[in-house]
């Protein structure tokens, strides 16, 4: 009973009316949105051309049963870059739907030819939640935002998780974090050869990814 009095308690804070950001919010959304899904329409059509591997994931599969045509790629592609600009001008919430029922298309697509990437996971909470943000009704507002700032902590939580899960113990020694870092610029050499800066690094990462759900729902 603690415990969900607790998540009742945080919920509560969440959903409050601290609301004055909503449009700039959803304005730099949709513009990091644009950044990081602009070439999925080319990925697309690409695909196309191996549409024989096409195994639809399971809310894909009602509907489209087989890879769509050339022309309806294009239809899609189109019609989502038209949304996201009508999203950044006008703000309106049906533009928004639309947005969401495209991006996941898209994605689905993508990824019922294998390209999975859960790197999308924190859009697509994005893309499903900001309807509410952009609603006229004063409670939807607050539970998009209140939606929005659990799916981060989540986000960062289930990733420590994830950590600690698939490499326990010896996440601390930094042997990750260091193979990690030498994939990357040369920039971090120094940082790469010092087994004490990555062990604390490691436990600090391990630490802020646990914990910063805490603080984002105090």
């Amino acid at each position: 009973n603690s415990i969900k009095n607790y998540l009742l308690t945080c919920f509560e804070r969440l959903s409050q009316n601290s609301l004055p950001h909503v449009k700039i919010l959803s304005t730099l959304f949709y513009i990091a949105t644009i950044y990081y899904t602009y070439d999925w329409y080319f990925n697309l059509l690409q695909l196309s051309e191996i549409d024989e591997l096409y195994k639809p994931v399971a809310f894909l599969q009602p509907f489209i049963s087989q890879f769509p045509s050339k022309s309806v790629i294009h239809s899609i592609g189109i019609s989502y870059y038209i949304t996201l600009a009508l999203c950044l001008i006008t703000k309106k919430r049906i533009f928004s739907v639309i947005v969401a029922i495209l991006f996941l298309v898209q994605l689905g697509l993508l990824q019922s030819l294998e390209k999975i990437d859960h790197t999308f996971a924190s859009f697509t909470y994005g893309v499903l939640l900001m309807p509410l943000l952009l609603s006229e009704k004063e409670n939807l507002k607050s539970l998009g935002m209140a939606g929005i700032r659990l799916s981060i902590g989540l986000c960062y939580f289930f990733s420590a998780v994830e950590k600690v899960l698939t490499g326990g113990a010896t996440w601390f020694s930094g042997l990750s974090l260091k193979v990690y870092i030498s994939t990357k610029s040369n920039m971090f050499d120094f940082f790469a050869e010092n087994l004490l800066l990555l062990q604390i690094a490691s436990t600090v990462i391990i630490f802020f990814q646990f914990f910063f759900i805490f603080a984002i729902m105090a």
